[in-house]
């Protein structure tokens, strides 16, 4: 039988035991690896930091969501959990008790609870039902081109409303010598492309009923082929040399002007942030910063819209402190606006001002609440699919930017591949 003195030591090991195992850094999947988000990152860091803990060095993992949720699995099978993991959507596939339920705020400086402060839009990402299970930190919009300020203004150029504009204006850029569209031939970026087209012929009620909802009746329209004939446009601006680029090195070939045009979300503007040490990126009066912003033609008055958030799988009680301390770093306001800052996106929380923030991400925040009053919203919609149905999306896209496919090809191995995918009994 243990007497007292027993009892106490057993105690007070079992609570150093504990206090060891909060104290060790969190361990954070996450597969942010360019200029700018390595910076965005250091602010979470240094937050966490402010909070007593401390974040593991390296957590970066290739293959974006997939990859994220695949590491996490396997880790999980091995007994190794990771503290938190950034996600753009839950699994649809975790079963309740899979994440740590997150807790309000609860520091004296909180006021409202977090919670309270996120849009519905970007709160049911975040939740199993009634439980949020994840922290979001940022919007991106990805309906969006980015220029080269300087070739657009030594050839007069404007930013193009329509399609048959931006073609126009490429056409006027390759003679000027540039290359008209930087691009990585990588899946989820031909994928980028294609669901820009997609909303510029057909809107966002169409774009729901054709990608989101994937309603045959909507992927038999003609409005299908006229998004794959914008693609044939697309490709043939592309150079010989994009497969497996990277979306940063593109990037990069429009900064240094060897490329006009990008056509990507808006962490590109947090890239050209980190690229000018600083100064705004986007259509500020007066010289600016080095790139132009707009949205894709066509696609004028939506918003298509992916959210970062960090999910906290459930990895024991001792991690609890640990991982709570890092969901209120997420969420507090100032971490948020700098953040988004260094990232080029806009912050989850409504709450925070984004006077400070570069034209583009101003404007942003801005055609995020039209859209939202409008319907004109739209989440992204391999965000919100299964890993099988984007690697099936992402191959059939590939092999029509690896061809010469017509559009009617095109559109007819899209809707093929939908079909086969839904008759194996996938939803």
């Amino acid at each position: 039988m243990l007497n007292i003195a027993h009892i106490a030591v057993l105690s007070l090991a079992a609570a150093l035991a504990g206090t060891a195992a909060a104290a060790e850094p969190l361990d954070v999947l996450h597969w942010w690896t360019s200029t700018s988000e390595r910076a965005a990152v250091q602010v979470l860091v240094e937050g966490l930091r402010q909070r007593g803990h401390a974040w593991a060095e390296d957590g970066t993992i290739s293959g974006g969501d997939d990859g994220t949720r695949r590491v996490a699995a396997e880790r999980t099978r091995a007994g190794r959990h990771p503290d938190a993991m950034l996600l753009q959507s839950l699994p649809t596939e975790v079963q309740p008790g899979r994440y740590l339920p997150l807790l309000p705020d609860s520091s004296p400086s909180a006021g409202t609870p977090w919670q309270r402060q996120v849009p519905d839009d970007i709160a049911r990402h975040a939740r199993q039902g009634p439980t949020w299970v994840a922290a979001p930190l940022n919007v991106h919009r990805t309906n969006m081109v980015w220029a080269d300020r300087r070739s657009f203004e030594r050839l007069g150029l404007k930013a193009p409303a329509s399609f048959a504009e931006f073609i126009a204006v490429a056409q006027r850029l390759r003679a000027a010598g540039q290359t008209p569209l930087a691009h990585g031939r990588e899946p989820w970026q031909d994928t980028l492309l294609f669901d820009n087209a997609v909303l510029s012929v057909g809107g966002a009620a169409y774009y729901r009923a054709a990608l989101v909802q994937r309603d045959a009746r909507a992927l038999d329209s003609p409005l299908l082929d006229q998004a794959f004939e914008q693609l044939v446009q697309l490709r043939d601006l592309i150079d010989p040399d994009a497969r497996g680029r990277p979306w940063n090195f593109s990037t990069a070939m429009v900064l240094n002007h060897r490329a006009a045009m990008q056509v990507m979300g808006d962490w590109v503007g947090g890239e050209a942030h980190a690229a000018t040490q600083g100064s705004k990126a986007g259509n500020d009066a007066g010289p600016g910063g080095p790139l132009l912003c707009f949205p894709y033609p066509g696609t004028q008055g939506t918003f298509v819209y992916v959210v970062d958030m960090l999910a906290f799988p459930s990895a024991g009680a001792a991690r609890v402190a640990a991982q709570q301390a890092l969901a209120d770093t997420v969420m507090a306001p100032e971490v948020q606006l700098e953040f988004s800052r260094r990232k080029g996106s806009i912050p989850a929380r409504a709450d925070v001002p984004v006077d400070s923030l570069s034209a583009c991400a101003r404007n942003a925040a801005a055609e995020f609440q039209t859209a939202r009053r409008r319907s004109t919203l739209v989440h992204r919609f391999t965000s919100g699919t299964t890993t099988e149905l984007r690697n099936v999306i992402g191959n059939t896209l590939s092999a029509f930017f690896d061809s010469r496919q017509s559009a009617r090809e095109g559109a007819a191995a899209y809707r093929r591949a939908i079909a086969a995918w839904k008759a194996a009994g996938s939803r």
